[in-house]
């Protein structure tokens, strides 16, 4: 985590509106950084990375990238993840919120990631939120929404993480990659920070 900082060093924070004021610029520039994000998510999404540090570190990444772009756009722009415990000491991301899923509820609405469902099994009926498994596929495949009747119930938007872990997934947590980027810089700060030993009393 040491080279957070490397592109927001505060001594190029000055140049910042310069490029803002280049419209030209501005676009080539957050092209780039928006194909970097779209590479950093596709690996996190195929599991790529052999520990937590390294998927951390690539979150943290992510939200370096939409800072500088944030910067020069003016923008708020951030990008919500759900991560999921694997149940052997190991986390995944199990997809960007708003992003495609793979499947469709029974009346052919696309899914997203962090929509929920309503299900039914028997004369009962419960919600499942969409997620992707470890593998990057949805983790309630095409023929098990069919098979529950799934039916498009309320937008990832307004993801209900507190339902998800009562009734599927009890391990999962919404985070925000923009905050996980601060986080790395404050620790970062934190660690620069001289100790302070206490007075010798006399």
């Amino acid at each position: 985590m040491m080279d957070f900082e490397t592109a927001l060093d505060p001594g190029c924070e000055m140049y910042a509106h310069d490029i803002a004021a280049d419209k030209s610029l501005t676009g080539e520039v957050t092209a780039a950084i928006d194909l970097s994000v779209d590479r950093m998510k596709d690996l996190l999404r195929r599991n790529a990375f052999d520990s937590n540090a390294g998927m951390l570190h690539a979150l943290c990444r992510i939200g370096q990238l939409l800072e500088m772009k944030n910067r020069l756009t003016g923008e708020k722009t951030d990008l919500e993840y759900l991560l999921c415990d694997d149940n052997e000491c190991l986390f995944y991301v199990a997809g960007f919120i708003g992003d495609p899923a793979g499947v469709s509820d029974v009346n052919g609405t696309p899914l997203r990631v962090g929509d929920t469902v309503m299900c039914q099994a028997g004369s009962e009926t419960y919600e499942q939120m969409i997620i992707l498994g470890a593998t990057g596929c949805s983790a309630l495949s095409q023929d098990w929404l069919e098979g529950k009747r799934a039916v498009f119930r309320t937008d990832c938007a307004e993801s209900d993480i507190a339902a998800a872990q009562r009734y599927s997934y009890p391990s999962i947590g919404r985070r925000s990659c923009l905050k996980d980027y601060h986080a790395g810089r404050e620790r970062q700060q934190a660690r620069k920070r001289p100790r302070r030993l206490p007075r010798e009393e006399r």
